[in-house]
């Protein structure tokens, strides 16, 4: 597969999405939804091609494009390329060296890319290509949800676990919400009070509902806690969320997030990103995230 090629022909939404069901691990940011919603509310110019090999499709990749200072365009990749199966970095090179080949500098065109790539090896490989690294990358933490749940909850911290029993064993009521865009308005009061990068709640409340979940926890008559889940391809990702003084105090998150496990393993997810995590800047975030005992992972960086 050292030989690549990208194309845009008959890449519409069903095509697109039947490919993304076989994406190994899909994020948010590949997914046509999430494309849709930054052309209709960032108006933003979405790319959409598929990696090919030998005529065959391996592969995805959707770019952002926004125009600056007259005729330049600023073209942005991110987390992507995404394949059908885990793929060497090698490979991740040459379809991102296609890329700028395809969207050149003396054209105008600036490109930058995150690759979906895990820091070791991601990192020398995209130095060995010649690719120039001019960011941090992204963590978060994936869940693997082919499991049983019996699996799942014995792979739980033990300090994780035992809050979730003690919520299971108390007066908490967890049901999808009615209201998913109350979650959304009490998400973007915390994204800007904590500067988060990211998506917005209007570019949340953009997506399709039959693409997202949001459940809330209640506690007699009062709602104390909150989250909101995108599904996207075989994936889907935790993207936001709230808690009063009371959620936390009788630990309604950790239920919350069972329950969604329930519910995303019921409707054929397989893997779930907990939607970033920043052990410098919110320890305690970090730390509630990995207590789920899903797999750590940081990608390479921002490069060009």
């Amino acid at each position: 597969m050292d030989r690549l090629t990208l194309t845009g022909d008959g890449l519409d939404g069903n095509h697109w999405n039947s490919l993304f069901e076989r994406v190994y691990r899909a994020n948010l940011f590949q997914s046509w939804h999430f494309g849709a919603a930054m052309e209709a509310v960032e108006g933003h110019k979405v790319h959409r091609l598929a990696i090919e090999a030998d005529g065959k499709p391996v592969g995805l990749m959707q770019v952002f494009e926004e125009r600056r200072m007259g005729l330049a365009r600023f073209l942005r990749l991110l987390r992507g390329p995404v394949f059908f199966q885990p793929t060497p970095a090698e490979i991740h090179a040459i379809a991102l060296k296609a890329l700028k080949k395809q969207f050149p500098i003396y054209r105008l065109n600036w490109v930058t890319m995150m690759p979906e790539l895990p820091r070791d090896p991601g990192f020398t490989v995209m130095q060995d290509a010649g690719l120039s690294r001019i960011m941090e990358g992204y963590e978060t933490v994936w869940m693997n949800l082919r499991m049983d749940q019996a699996k799942i909850r014995a792979g739980l911290d033990g300090k994780w676990r035992n809050q979730l029993k003690r919520a299971e064993g108390s007066d908490l009521q967890v049901q999808k919400s009615t209201n998913p865009q109350a979650v959304l308005a009490a998400y973007e009061v915390e994204r800007e009070k904590r500067g988060y990068s990211a998506p917005s709640a209007k570019l949340l409340s953009a997506l399709p509902d039959s693409q997202t979940l949001a459940l809330e926890a209640q506690l007699g008559a009062e709602k104390i806690a909150a989250i909101f889940i995108v599904r996207h391809g075989k994936s889907a990702t935790y993207q936001a969320g709230w808690t009063s003084e009371e959620g936390r105090r009788v630990h309604a998150h950790n239920l919350l997030l069972w329950h969604a496990i329930i519910e995303l393993q019921q409707a054929g997810i397989t893997d779930l990103d907990l939607g970033g995590i920043d052990p410098a800047r919110q320890p305690g975030i970090a730390h509630f995230k990995q207590g789920l005992g899903g797999e750590r992972f940081e990608n390479a960086g921002v490069y060009m």
